[in-house]
């Protein structure tokens, strides 16, 4: 009976500590093609999510292998959907804006996991080829008031759990931090981005240049400091 709570925990500590595949580099390299091919024109919220294969994967998303697996997307169908607040839905990826409501506005990342169960992103991840990894980016960081709020409608985390075939090894990287949230007490913002974290690894990315927001729990002060942020990526 020892032998078997010693192998189960050893099982257990085993599954706590597997490394993600995804690395910052990785996701930088991923998130720099993709703003050049497909959203650099947006200067505005938009958020995207990216598939790729086991095997793209894990021979480490080189740009030989971006640019391969990226090939059948529509850079102008793309940009014609987003750009009038339409959701733009590919081989490997799904695009969208935010979009005015009367009262209030729908972020991109929301817009791509409603609705439950049939979401541009359920749907993305329901056909062939099946994704070992995936990358779910925003311009703007999830917002503390709605995206990120404990059991209210909007919330992003809940919405992603009713997403069939996610992939074990995901990120989701953001842009810069939502101007609302620089208006809230920084404990607030951290401990709704853990919540975050806790289910699918933060990263904050500009251009090639990403950074965990967390690392084996700890907070990274980078990922909400503009000034630290930018010091980290001029070297």
């Amino acid at each position: 009976m020892r032998h078997m709570i010693l192998a189960a925990l050893c099982i257990w500590s085993c599954i706590l500590t597997v490394t993600p595949l995804l690395t910052e580099e990785q996701v930088g390299r991923a998130n720099n093609l993709i703003n050049q091919r497909f959203t650099s024109r947006f200067t505005y919220q938009y958020a995207y999510f990216v598939k790729f294969t086991k095997d793209e994967c894990n021979r480490g998303l080189t740009y030989e292998v971006l640019q391969e697996a990226l090939k059948g997307e529509d850079a102008v169908k793309i940009y014609d959907k987003v750009s009038n607040y339409g959701i733009y839905e590919g081989q490997r990826m799904v695009v969208s804006s935010y979009l005015e409501q009367e009262k209030f506005v729908i972020h991109a990342e929301y817009r791509l996991l409603d609705p439950n169960f049939n979401s541009p992103i359920t749907r993305l991840l329901s056909h062939q080829p099946t994704a070992g990894c995936a990358i779910f980016f925003s311009w703007d960081s999830p917002c503390v008031s709605k995206c990120l709020l404990h059991k209210g409608n909007y919330n992003i985390i809940d919405k992603l759990r009713t997403v069939n075939a996610l992939p074990v090894d995901r990120v989701f990287a953001f842009g810069k931090v939502f101007w609302q949230d620089k208006e809230r007490p920084k404990e607030e913002v951290w401990a709704s981005w853990r919540s975050l974290d806790q289910y699918i690894g933060l990263m904050r990315c500009d251009a090639n240049n990403c950074i965990h927001c967390f690392i084996n729990g700890v907070q990274e002060d980078r990922c909400y400091n503009d000034k630290s942020y930018e010091r980290l990526l001029m070297g």
